[in-house]
């Protein structure tokens, strides 16, 4: 087989980074983060021309105002799969796909039903979506699509329920990781494996975390930011080592993340842009932000398991604060954001 041309190599790392905003987007976060990306092709050329930053572009969005989605990349395209309208509760079954080469979206065969919070992941060139839950889905469902069929087919179902997880493929086994129980946050991971059609435990993560991204570096898992039972956003990262079945613990993020979108492009970890973006607020703490009608009173509250902003009609000042630490407001959105590595 030949090697991809550097045309399609750089077609690829468009892609991968794009699911990273991608899941982002479906957590809900209406604002990129700016990340100040670089050149990942490892080549040591640490000139101005080769190290040069990269920049974001908005994409064309989604056809589908939705959140809490799961998203997979095959051959240089983007699925995204389920989710639900805002924080509406109201689950959806939708599949679309976005081709970066053409800048096109297309919807395509739905799920079976409709759910939110699950995780997507790629397995033998087919998408996995793991766990989530709505009144129709019981939180242990397990689907993959075939793109080749256009066609969703059932698998065995999770041991236990899970949603807000997070899963990644490695040495040809499906992880399904953390998430909650649907409750409580939990540090089970389950692995699947398409051999035989069976769930097995692995180690378990040092913490209980929902809400977290994931990615394949080196043959090895790393688990990023997330939250804990008592709902603070965490910058710990976690790495699993599935020759040792054992977790250690790795460099920990700039700023405490949640809902955050996670790839690996080259020899670097791209995570962003999440929800907590550098500050942690507290269940009951009001802040001033802005909102389209001018700046409103809003108060940090738990809405389906998940943090998000309630805004009252109280006028007020928006804070000073430099834009990379003020709190985001999460709402619904169909805007994508394309990062060229």
């Amino acid at each position: 087989m030949s090697s991809p041309s550097r045309s399609d190599r750089r077609l690829s790392g468009r892609a991968k980074l794009l699911i990273a905003l991608a899941l982002a987007v479906a957590a809900g976060a209406a604002v990129a983060l700016a990340l100040g990306l670089r050149d990942s092709s490892g080549s040591g050329d640490n000139s101005g021309s080769a190290r040069a930053a990269s920049e974001w572009r908005w994409a064309p969005p989604m056809v589908h105002r939705r959140s809490y989605t799961a998203t997979g990349q095959i051959n240089s395209k983007i699925y995204i799969a389920a989710g639900m309208v805002g924080n509406t509760g109201r689950p959806l079954d939708m599949l679309e796909r976005f081709d970066p080469a053409t800048g096109n979206w297309a919807s395509l065969k739905p799920l079976p039903v409709s759910f939110s919070a699950g995780a997507g992941a790629v397995l033998d060139n087919r998408l996995y979506v793991v766990g989530g839950d709505s009144q129709d889905a019981n939180g242990r469902q397990v689907f993959r699509y075939d793109v080749a069929t256009n066609r969703w087919q059932g698998t065995t179902p999770l041991p236990a329920p899970r949603t807000n997880l997070t899963a990644v493929a490695l040495g040809g086994k499906l992880y399904a990781i953390g998430g909650l129980d649907p409750v409580e946050p939990v540090s089970t991971v389950f692995v699947y494996d398409p051999r035989t059609s069976r769930w097995s435990k692995a180690a378990p993560l040092p913490v209980a975390l929902q809400a977290m991204g994931a990615t394949v570096y080196h043959g090895e898992i790393w688990v990023l930011g997330g939250r804990v039972r008592n709902l603070r956003i965490q910058r710990r990262v976690w790495i699993y080592n599935p020759k040792q079945n054992r977790w250690r613990s790795g460099p920990s993020l700039p700023r405490p993340m949640d809902l955050l979108g996670v790839t690996t492009v080259g020899n670097r970890i791209h995570a962003g842009p999440g929800v907590g973006q550098g500050r942690d607020f507290t269940l009951g703490q009001s802040v001033c932000l802005a909102t389209p009608t001018g700046a409103r009173i809003a108060t940090c509250a738990m809405v389906l398991n998940n943090t998000s902003w309630q805004f009252t009609e109280t006028p007020c000042v928006v804070s000073n604060l430099r834009p990379a630490h003020r709190p985001v407001q999460t709402r619904h959105t169909r805007q994508v954001m394309l990062g060229a590595p």
